[in-house]
Formats: structure tokens, C-alpha cells, sequence
């Protein structure tokens, strides 16, 4: 595990929006590209005029302060709210170094398939904490729109949004993390039968074979 996080931890990012002096954190993306391009749940920034991207710090020693963040415009390139994915790319050059063979495929991944994700939680409350949970894949569905989403056993903060899900036998990114699935009404067991909100312990993603479809129809444009 601790190798994977080393491998995958440089390409994280945090996103942003400017906000007067200082900014504000939405989510989590990482590079999919040498190029400059990043990959986030579209959720993360629907509705933002104007994104950007923090690099990963150093995310195997003690991490930094929040105001060590340097912040960089990445306008978005390609928006699949289907998927709920969006590709952004930085304004100005950056240097990526992306591991070979970064992609698997989340449909060669059957339930039981050993997963970690990585992703940003808690945001700048605090400092800048690049944060690895593992699990397993729970499940794999599609929706009548032909819409694919794995289901990963364990929560994913809100803050991750957007960050990788890694199949931890192959070594290689198999998903987008969007979110917890949510509140599930649970009955009391009362006469009035009230239902109180659980919290699930799934989370979904969207399969990286959606990300390798948005590259390929950006360098085909």
C-alpha cells in the first residue's frame, strides 16, 4: 500500500475557486495527462466561473499548512455530467510525471477486487491532508441510461470527490471517486414508524474507461 501511495500521491491535486484573497477548496483531481490535463468529478465544480488547481504537495512526509498553497488557473476542457466527470487542463506549463500504464480497466475489476483511494477530505481546515483508504469493490451496476458505476465498500468524505480509485493488485487507476452514496431512511421501529437518516457505508465512481474516452475524443478535435 505505502508503495501505491507513493506512486499515485504526486499526481493529487486540490481544487479550488478564487474567493476575494484567498481561495476556496471544492474537491479533489489528479493528473491524467503530461500535457497539463486533470481529471475531477464534475460535481466538484459545476457552477464555478473560475477553477484552480493547488499540486500536490509532499504528501509521504509531514504535510504542509494551508498557507503554503500555491494556486493555479486549469479552465475546463470537457464536462461529462453523465459520468460526472470534468477534464481540466493548467493555464501555464507544469512538469507531470505520470507512472507508465496509469489506466487499467474497471472492467476487467469484478466485486472482491482489493481497492485504495486517494483524495482530500478535509480540504484547508487545517492542513493539506492527502488522505489513502482501501477497501474492496462491492459492486458493479449500470443504470437504463447505459450510465456504468462501481461501488466501493467504505465512506468517502465529500472532500475526495474526484479523486483516483486504484486496483491495488494491478497497480493502476480503475475509477473517479464521485461520493458517498448519501442518507438512507432507517425505521425506529416506533408505532409512528419515524425513519432516522443512515449514512451508507458505499461510495461510487465513475469507471476510468470514461476518462480514457474523454482524452481520446479531446485529441481527435
Amino acid at each position: 500500500m505505502e508503495q501505491l501511495f507513493r506512486k499515485f500521491a504526486p499526481l493529487c491535486a486540490m481544487v479550488m475557486k478564487p474567493n476575494g484573497g484567498s481561495v476556496e477548496f471544492l474537491g479533489t483531481a489528479f493528473a491524467v495527462h503530461t500535457e497539463g490535463y486533470l481529471i475531477t468529478a464534475a460535481h466538484v465544480i459545476k457552477g464555478q466561473e473560475q477553477i484552480v488547481i493547488s499540486p500536490a504537495t509532499n504528501a509521504t512526509g509531514y504535510q504542509a499548512a494551508a498557507q503554503k498553497l500555491r494556486a493555479i488557473a486549469a479552465p475546463v476542457q470537457q464536462l461529462d455530467e453523465a459520468n460526472d466527470l470534468a477534464l481540466l487542463k493548467f493555464s501555464e506549463p507544469v512538469q507531470l510525471k505520470l507512472p507508465t500504464n496509469l489506466f487499467g480497466d474497471a472492467n476487467m475489476a469484478g466485486p472482491g477486487t482489493p481497492i485504495m483511494h486517494l483524495g482530500y477530505p478535509f480540504g484547508t481546515s487545517g492542513s493539506l491532508m492527502l488522505v489513502m483508504r482501501s477497501g474492496h469493490l462491492a459492486a458493479k451496476v449500470e443504470t437504463a441510461q447505459g450510465i456504468k458505476q462501481l461501488y466501493v465498500e467504505g465512506i468517502a468524505y465529500s472532500g475526495a470527490a474526484g479523486g483516483p480509485l486504484i486496483d491495488v493488485a494491478q497497480g493502476r487507476i480503475i475509477g473517479v471517486i464521485n461520493n458517498q452514496i448519501g442518507l438512507v431512511p432507517k425505521s425506529t421501529g416506533a408505532d409512528n414508524d419515524f425513519k432516522l437518516p443512515v449514512l451508507t457505508e458505499l461510495t461510487f465512481a465513475a469507471p476510468i474507461n470514461a476518462v480514457a474516452a474523454l482524452l481520446d475524443d479531446l485529441q481527435s478535435s
